[in-house]
C-alpha cells in the first residue's frame, strides 16, 4: 500500500515517490512517518532505563514520532542550567543515543535527529571554538577612544581586527581618518573592529561559532554528523527521515575577516567607509548608504548558503536523510530580512533545506482577541515563506516548530488552532517542542505530571490525521506574492509587503511567496513562471518595490496592477472572510479542500466550491481529522469552532463513508453530580510533585471548581452522576456534549473508556449499545498546570537558572487559562 508522501532511501541518494491518491485507511490510521515529531531535551542524567521507561510514558500521551535535543552542562550554564550527562558528542553519549534509536523503533516511533546541543546550530556546543578560537562569531564592534584636546591620534592600521576609524563631529557627520589627526576636544573618535560579539543567553564565550568561514562548517559536520552517522548508520537511509537545523545565524552586526575585500571584488567600492551605517550609528540619509546595507546584507547572506547551508543539505542528501530546519525571526519579513543578515536572502535560505521550516514559538499564531498576542508581532501568513520554498524546490514537505514558548496554559483547542493555521498555509510536516528528560522546577511541558497528559492522546490522533491529508497532492496556487528582499535590507519598511499579502488572504486568493532569485531560475511554460511543483500566473508586487531591471522584464506580463480588475478567482467562495481555503490537487483528478476558520468564536458560512458546480460525477466527502470518520457531503451551510479544519474531498472514486446525521433527540444529563480529586499538581521546594488521590467525595453543582479546590489548584478529578433511559432508545449513534469544560475531559460510561472530549466542542461520540436503562457517567477532567506556575513562590524555592529566561513571558499567557471544571450543560444527543 503506498502512502501519501513517501520517501525512497538509498546510500547516497534520496529519491521522492510520487504522491499516492487518498487512502481511506491510511487517512484512518496513518503511518508513523506522520506522526508529530516531539523534541525530546536530555537535561539531565540519561539512562537505558530511563530512555525505555520515558518513551513508554510517551505511548500513553499518543506521541508517535521523537528526537533527542540535548542540553548540554555548557549551553547555558547561569540561565537554563542543566546536569546533562554523559557529555554530549562523547562516545558514551552516541551509546545512549544509540539504545534510544533503537528502542524508539522497536515500540513503533519514530525519530528524528537534531544536530546542536541547545541551540542554534553551527557550534556543536562551544567545541568548535575550543578547538579553533579563530572560528568564533565575529561582528563588527565600534569601540570610542578617549583622548585628550590635543593629543594624536593615528589609526592601528597593524592591529590585526581593526577594520576602520571615523571622526564623529557634533553635526553627526562621519569623516573616516585614513592618516594622523589632532584631537580638537570636540569630535568623537570611533574605532571599528571585528570582534566576537557581547554574549546574552549563552554566558559561554566559545558557544557561537562563524557560519560564514568554510572550516566552520567542515568541523561542524566533523563533530556532529559524522558522528551520528558513525553511531547510527544502520538507521540513516532506512528508518531516520530528517536531520533538524536549527535557527543557524550570525551576529546583527557580522563581520568575516577580509570581507571588505569580496565587497570590493562583487561590488566595485569600499565598505569600510559605511561601517558608522551599518551599525547604525549613523542613520541612512542617502541612496549610497541604503544601498551598502542592502549590499553588504546580500553578501553576508549568500556566504552563508554557500559555506554553510547547502554543504549541510548536501552532506545530509548524501547520507540517505533530508535537511529540514528553520531560520530565527522568521514570523514577518522584516525580522527575518534585516535582524539577522545571513537571512537577508530568505527565500533563497529556505529553499537550502529539503524541508524548509518556520518558528512558531512565542504565540506568533493565536487568535486575535482570545489573550494576549505573541510578545513579536507576526505578520499572519508567515508559514507561507517555508511552504513556498518547498513547492518552488520541489519537495513540497514543509515543517513548523511550534508551541515551545506559549506556556502552559496552553489548551489542545489552541493547539488544533495552531496547526490547523500553519496547514491552510502549506504546512505539513509538525514539531512540538518539547519534552524534558527530568520532570523539573517548574513546567512539565509534555510529560506525564502535566494535567491531562493522557488526554493528549486525542490531539496527536488529530493532528496525525490532518499531516497525511496535508501531504496529498499539491497546492493549487496560482498567485504569487513578491518579497522585495534588497529594499527591506537597504532599510524601507516591509509594510506594504506585509499588507498586501494579508489582503490576498482576506480574499481567499491561495498565494505563494517569490523573490527576484526564483524569477532568475524559473521558466516560463504554459505562461506560467515554473519551478518545481511551482507554477504562477500571476505575481502580485507590493507598492514602491523596485527590482533589478532584468527580474521586471521577465515579470512583465505576470504582475498584477494594484487597483485594476483582479481576474484571478479565489480559492472558494464564501461569504464569510473569517475562513480561509486551501486547495490540494491529487494526482488522479481527486481534490482536497481546507477550510479554516481564524476565529476565536464559531463562524458559520454558505461555500462555493467550483466541483460543485462544474464536475457532476465527482462525489464529496468531509473527512474528519479528530476521529477518521467521513460522510457523503452535498450540503455546504458549514459551521466551524475556533480553530477547526474542515475537509472535504471531492473524487470519482466511490467510498464506504456514511451519510450526514442529524440531532433527533437531545436528553439532558441534569441529575445530582458528585466531584472526587483524582490527581493533583504542585510546585514544591522539591520541584514538581504529583499526587494521585481518591480521596473524599461530595456533592456539587457544575461549575467551576475553584470553590472546592482553591484558586491554586493544578490537576484532575472526577465528576460522576447517573441517568435513567428508556431502553428503546439504546440503539444508533449518540453524542455526549459536556458544554463548557475547562479543559480537558477523559469520559467512562458504565466502566467502559467511550472517548476523550480534548477540544470545543467538547463532545464524545459513541453507540448506543453502551446504554443501559440505569447508567453511570464519570467524567475525568483537567485544568492546566497554569494555575500553579502563576501563584506557587518559585522565587523563594530556585535560582535563575532553575526558573529559567521564558519564566516571565510565559507566566503573562499563562495567567487566561486558570480555569477549571465541568460547567455543563451535559447533555445526551440521539443521531439518526
Amino acid at each position: 500500500m503506498k502512502i501519501c508522501y513517501k520517501i525512497k532511501y538509498k546510500k547516497g541518494q534520496v529519491e521522492y515517490m510520487s504522491r499516492s491518491k487518498f487512502d481511506a485507511a491510511q487517512f484512518q490510521n496513518p503511518g508513523r512517518e506522520h506522526a508529530v515529531a516531539f523534541a525530546w531535551v536530555w537535561n539531565d542524567v540519561v539512562t537505558e532505563e530511563g530512555i525505555e521507561s520515558r518513551l513508554k510514558d510517551m505511548q500513553k500521551a499518543g506521541i508517535g514520532a521523537v528526537y533527542v535535543l540535548p542540553e548540554p552542562k555548557e549551553f547555558r550554564p547561569v540561565t537554563m542550567k542543566t546536569n546533562m550527562q554523559p557529555d554530549y558528542l562523547t562516545d558514551e553519549f552516541m551509546d545512549r543515543m544509540h539504545f534510544f534509536v533503537k528502542t524508539a523503533k522497536e515500540m513503533g516511533f519514530q525519530v528524528w535527529l537534531y544536530d546542536e546541543g541547545g541551540w542554534p546550530s553551527g557550534s556543536a556546543c562551544t567545541q568548535i571554538v575550543k578547538k579553533r578560537p579563530d572560528l568564533r562569531r565575529k561582528c563588527i564592534y565600534p569601540m570610542n577612544v578617549e583622548l585628550s584636546s590635543g593629543m594624536e591620534y593615528v589609526p592601528p592600521l597593524h592591529h590585526e581586527n581593526f577594520l576602520a576609524s571615523f571622526q564623529k563631529k557634533e553635526d553627526g557627520i562621519f569623516t573616516r581618518i585614513f592618516d594622523k589627526v589632532i584631537f580638537d576636544g570636540k569630535m568623537q573618535i570611533v574605532e571599528y573592529r571585528c570582534m566576537a560579539p557581547t554574549l546574552k543567553y549563552a554566558e559561554s564565550e566559545e558557544f557561537f561559532a562563524d557560519i560564514l568561514h568554510p572550516d566552520t562548517t567542515k568541523l561542524f559536520l566533523e563533530l556532529t554528523h559524522e558522528k551520528y552517522y558513525k553511531a547510527l548508520e544502520e538507521y540513516f537511509g532506512i528508518f531516520i527521515p530528517y536531520m533538524f537545523d536549527d535557527e543557524p545565524g550570525v551576529d546583527y552586526h557580522a563581520w568575516e575577516p577580509g570581507l571588505e575585500k569580496l565587497f570590493l571584488e562583487e561590488y566595485g567600492y569600499d565598505i569600510l567607509d559605511y561601517l558608522p551605517v551599518l551599525t547604525e550609528q549613523k542613520a541612512l540619509s542617502n541612496v549610497a548608504e541604503k544601498k551598502a546595507l542592502s549590499d553588504w546584507r546580500i553578501l553576508i547572506s549568500k556566504l552563508a548558503i554557500q559555506n554553510f547551508f547547502l554543504p549541510i543539505r548536501d552532506w545530509c542528501r548524501a547520507h540517505g536523510i533530508l535537511s529540514t530546519g528553520h531560520l530565527d525571526g522568521d514570523h514577518d519579513a522584516e525580522s527575518m530580512i534585516t535582524r539577522i543578515p545571513s537571512n537577508t536572502l530568505a527565500m533563497e535560505v529556505l529553499r537550502s533545506f529539503d524541508v524548509p521550516g518556520v518558528d512558531v514559538i512565542w504565540r506568533h499564531i493565536y487568535p486575535e482577541g482570545a489573550g494576549t498576542p505573541s510578545f513579536q508581532k507576526a505578520v499572519s501568513f508567515f508559514p507561507r515563506f517555508a511552504s513556498s520554498a518547498a513547492s518552488q524546490i520541489g519537495k513540497g514537505l514543509a515543517l513548523t516548530e511550534s508551541m515551545a514558548v506559549y506556556g502552559e496554559g496552553m489548551t489542545p483547542s489552541i493547539i488544533r488552532y495552531v496547526f490547523g493555521a500553519e496547514v491552510v498555509r502549506g504546512i505539513n510536516v509538525f514539531n512540538i517542542n518539547s519534552i524534558s528528560y527530568t520532570k523539573g522546577k517548574i513546567r512539565p511541558g509534555f510529560r506525564p505530571e502535566k494535567p491531562g497528559y493522557e488526554n493528549f492522546s486525542a490531539v496527536n490522533a488529530y493532528l496525525k490525521r490532518l499531516s497525511y491529508l496535508a501531504k496529498l497532492g499539491v497546492p493549487e496556487c496560482d498567485a504569487a506574492l513578491y518579497m522585495p528582499c534588497r529594499d527591506i535590507a537597504s532599510g524601507d519598511s516591509a509594510a506594504a509587503f506585509h499588507q498586501l499579502g494579508e489582503a490576498l488572504e482576506k480574499q481567499n486568493i491561495y498565494f505563494d511567496v517569490i523573490d527576484e532569485a526564483f524569477v532568475r531560475e524559473s521558466e516560463i511554460k504554459n505562461n506560467a513562471l515554473c519551478m518545481g511543483l511551482a507554477a504562477y500566473r500571476y505575481v502580485f508586487v507590493p507598492e514602491g518595490s523596485t527590482m533589478p531591471e532584468d527580474v521586471r522584464t521577465k515579470l512583465k506580463g505576470f504582475i498584477v496592477e494594484q487597483g485594476g480588475k483582479l481576474t484571478l478567482k479565489p480559492t472558494a467562495v464564501c461569504d464569510n472572510d473569517k475562513l480561509l481555503f486551501m486547495k490540494r490537487n491529487l494526482p488522479d483528478g481527486s481534490c482536497l479542500y481546507l477550510v479554516f476558520n481564524e476565529s476565536k468564536d464559531p463562524q458559520s458560512a454558505k461555500i462555493l466550491f467550483k466541483e460543485c458546480e462544474t464536475e457532476r460525477n465527482l462525489q464529496c466527502y468531509r473527512l474528519y481529522p479528530a476521529d477518521g470518520r467521513m460522510e457523503q457531503w452535498s450540503d455546504f451551510d458549514l459551521t466551524l469552532d475556533m480553530g477547526d479544519t474542515a475537509v472535504f474531498l471531492f473524487t470519482k472514486e466511490k467510498l464506504s463513508a456514511g451519510k450526514p446525521l442529524t440531532v433527533t433527540q437531545e436528553i439532558p444529563v441534569d441529575g445530582a453530580f458528585t466531584l472526587t480529586k483524582a490527581k493533583e499538581f504542585k510546585i514544591t521546594q522539591e520541584g514538581i510533585v504529583t499526587k494521585e488521590d481518591s480521596g473524599q467525595m461530595f456533592p456539587v453543582r457544575l461549575g467551576g471548581w475553584k470553590a472546592y479546590f482553591t484558586d491554586q489548584f493544578s490537576g484532575e478529578a472526577v465528576y460522576r452522576t447517573a441517568f435513567k433511559l428508556e431502553p428503546d432508545l439504546a440503539t444508533g449513534e449518540w453524542i455526549l456534549d459536556l458544554g463548557q469544560v475547562e479543559y480537558t475531559a477523559s469520559v467512562k460510561l458504565n466502566g467502559k473508556q467511550i472517548g476523550v472530549a480534548a477540544f470545543v466542542p467538547h463532545q464524545v461520540r459513541f453507540g448506543g449499545e453502551l446504554l443501559q436503562e440505569v447508567n453511570v457517567l464519570e467524567i475525568r477532567v483537567a485544568n492546566t498546570a497554569a494555575n500553579q506556575t502563576v501563584s506557587a513562590d518559585v522565587h523563594s524555592y530556585f535560582q535563575l537558572g532553575d526558573i529559567g529566561q521564558y519564566h516571565y513571558r510565559v507566566g503573562v499567557m499563562e495567567r487566561e487559562s486558570l480555569g477549571g471544571g465541568l460547567y455543563g450543560p451535559v447533555v445526551l444527543k440521539k443521531l439518526e
